[in-house]
């Protein structure tokens, strides 16, 4: 009752017309906010991971990822470290010479391919897999229970352990 006075009272100072639609569009943002951000939210892995990261590897400056966009630098923020992607088997060679095992964020799909990469020196022990979604561009499809696996990815947190007696990448 309250909101409709308030319109009615703003009414007589600005046009009905644009008052309506900005009234509407802000009871439509704030209905989504209220009701899916929650939602929305629990598809962003990046904190629980980072807690975990933190846990695990307690002393590592950096985050490594493989092929995970450079957007998602939000897993490096919840880690408290900087952000690196590994895009060639050089630098994975390099980065893990001194280091029996590293964790890395992986999205699910390419954990074959980062196999391949690594080579038979070395073996991937999943520690966390969960669903993912890019808040900032909600979909019908999301939003409906039934499509939504259809529209979220799979990012996992692994170990990369170089197998014992064979350190070199092929």
């Amino acid at each position: 009752f309250v909101g409709l006075v308030f319109v009615f009272l703003l009414a007589q100072v600005i046009p009905l017309e644009f008052l309506l639609t900005v009234t509407g569009a802000a009871l439509f943002y704030g209905a989504i906010s209220l009701n899916y951000y929650p939602l929305l939210t629990s598809f962003q892995p990046a904190h629980e991971m980072g807690e975990k990261i933190k846990e695990l590897e307690p002393n590592e400056p950096v985050l490594y990822t493989y092929r995970l966009s450079n957007s998602k630098r939000s897993y490096a923020f919840y880690s408290d470290r900087n952000f690196r992607n590994i895009y060639d088997t050089e630098k994975l060679k390099s980065l893990w010479a001194d280091h029996p095992k590293r964790l890395l964020v992986v999205p699910t799909e390419y954990l074959v391919q980062l196999k391949d990469a690594a080579g038979n020196g070395y073996e991937i022990e999943v520690v966390m897999e969960k669903d993912s979604y890019k808040i900032a561009t909600p979909t019908i499809a999301f939003l409906k229970k039934e499509t939504r696996p259809l529209v979220t990815k799979k990012i996992s947190l692994i170990w990369l352990k170089k197998v014992q007696g064979k350190n070199e990448i092929i």
